[in-house]
């Protein structure tokens, strides 16, 4: 085969801008339906799905000053109650805390007491299985959480339901958790005056 021979067979299967321009526009139907089934099909998947939502909120082991305010606040009288049991570290605060967020009766408590029942559209005689189910959708991201700090996110369709949902817990939690302290001040003052 000789050189123009090879030039000519090559020529012949190369394919020219203006071929491929025809083809297209021969089959421009074929295209063009093609495409308005992919638009359709788009626009009714996202008409039909419900958007999902996250609301992620983060609580710490209480600062050293936080720790030491807490512990200031507490009675005072060393000779009623001794110093070592008296003084509260910042990891025993965080597990009583981290104790009420992941209770469920503390959620659900939370759930009703702050009105969600009204907000998601459950009634009063609602089943308990969907209560469980809202309250326990809060979960704890264990691959961002440490020994200082979690993480919760909490997923569903209705993002400020969510996110109040979660405030509400944290300050909820956090009532509770001085309310326990408190108590367990009392009990301890309690116990020392029946010694005496």
């Amino acid at each position: 085969m000789s050189t123009e021979e090879s030039t000519n067979y090559y020529q012949k299967d190369e394919l020219t801008l203006k071929q491929i321009l025809i083809f297209l526009y021969s089959g421009k139907w074929f295209f063009i339906v093609i495409m308005m089934l992919t638009a359709f099909s788009t626009y009714s998947y996202i008409k039909t799905i419900t958007p999902i939502f996250e609301a992620n909120i983060q609580y710490r082991v209480p600062s050293e000053i936080i720790v030491s305010k807490i512990n200031k606040a507490r009675f005072d009288d060393n000779s009623l109650i001794k110093e070592s049991s008296r003084k509260l570290s910042a990891q025993e605060i965080f597990e009583m805390f981290s104790h009420h967020i992941f209770s469920s009766s503390f959620r659900e408590k939370v759930f009703r007491e702050k009105g969600y029942m009204k907000r998601v559209g459950f009634n009063e005689s609602q089943d308990l299985s969907d209560i469980y189910s809202f309250v326990n959708g809060v979960k704890i991201d264990k691959s961002s959480s440490s020994s200082t700090s979690s993480y919760l996110y909490f997923r569903g369709a209705n993002p400020s339901i969510l996110s109040n949902f979660l405030n509400d817990l944290i300050l909820e939690a956090n009532k509770a958790t001085f309310k326990d302290l408190k108590q367990i001040e009392a009990n301890l003052i309690e116990t020392q005056v029946k010694v005496l």
